[in-house]
C-alpha cells in the first residue's frame, strides 16, 4: 500500500487550451515586455511566430504558443503557494494579450516520484497497491517477473476527469569528457522511480471570466490530496 506521502512533488504544471489565437504573430514582443517587467529574471528561450518560450530562475517554464499555453514549475513546494500565484498573473497576460474569448480545455498536472534502490523493488511496490493483476508462475514458458509495470486511467463525468497513471522508470545519465580537458570528471547516475502523475482538467468550453485560477487549483489540489489514496492502493 502506498501513500502520497510517501512521494516526492516534482512537478506542477498549469495548461489552458483555445482556439488558434493567430494575434500572437504580432504580439509576441508585447508578450515578452509585459512577463520581464512583471519578473524581471525572465529569460527568453525560444521566439518564434507560433511559440515564445521563457525560463525564470531556472526554477519555472513558461510557453505561450498559438493555441494553448502552460507554466511549469520544477521541484515545487508542497503548499504549492508560489506556484498558484505566479499561474494565476501569467493566466491573466496571456488572456490579455491573446484575446481569449473561452478555453476549450484547462488543465493541472502533478508529478509525484518515490525513489528506489532498484527497479525490481519499485516494480513489487506498485504490484503491492493492486491496482493491476500480475499472474504468476510460469507464463508463455517463461519463469520470469514483472519488469516496469504500469497502469493508467482516466475517471471523467461531463465537466471534470483526471487522467492517473503509475509507472516505473529508470533514468541513466553518463557523462565522460572530451580527452585532454582538465576540471571535468566522468559522471554515472541511475535512478530507479515510482511515477504518479496525475492530470486533472476541465474539458468542457470555459470563458476566461468563470475561471478563478488560484481558486481552482487550491480546490483541485486539496481534491488531489485527499482521494489520490483511491488509486494508490489504500482502499
Amino acid at each position: 500500500m502506498l501513500n502520497l506521502s510517501d512521494f516526492k512533488l516534482t512537478q506542477a504544471v498549469l495548461e489552458i487550451r483555445y482556439a488558434n489565437a493567430y494575434i500572437i504573430w504580432d504580439r509576441s514582443g508585447k508578450i515578452w515586455t509585459e512577463f520581464s517587467s512583471l519578473w524581471p529574471n525572465l529569460h527568453m528561450l525560444t521566439a518564434q511566430p507560433n511559440e515564445v518560450l521563457f525560463r525564470l530562475e531556472n526554477k519555472y517554464e513558461l510557453s505561450v504558443q498559438i493555441d494553448k499555453a502552460h507554466i511549469i514549475e520544477l521541484e515545487p513546494t508542497s503548499n504549492l503557494d508560489d506556484f498558484m500565484e505566479r499561474a494565476d498573473k501569467f493566466i491573466k497576460l496571456v488572456i490579455q494579450n491573446l484575446e481569449i474569448i473561452n478555453f476549450n480545455r484547462v488543465g493541472f498536472r502533478l508529478v509525484y516520484v518515490k525513489g528506489f534502490p532498484d527497479s525490481l523493488q519499485a516494480a513489487n511496490s506498485l504490484i503491492s497497491t493492486k491496482m493491476i493483476s500480475v499472474p504468476h508462475g510460469k507464463q508463455f514458458n517463461i519463469e520470469g517477473r514483472i519488469s516496469f509495470p504500469k497502469y493508467s486511467i482516466v475517471w471523467e463525468s461531463d465537466s471534470a476527469a483526471a487522467r492517473i497513471a503509475l509507472e516505473v522508470v529508470d533514468k541513466k545519465i553518463d557523462f565522460d569528457p572530451p580527452p585532454n580537458v582538465e576540471g571535468l570528471k566522468s559522471a554515472h547516475f541511475e535512478t530507479h522511480e515510482l511515477v504518479y502523475d496525475l492530470d486533472y482538467y476541465i474539458p468542457a468550453k470555459l470563458l476566461p471570466g468563470q475561471l478563478n485560477v488560484k481558486e481552482w487549483l487550491s480546490q483541485t489540489y486539496h481534491l488531489i490530496k485527499r482521494d489520490s489514496k483511491s488509486f494508490l492502493g489504500a482502499i
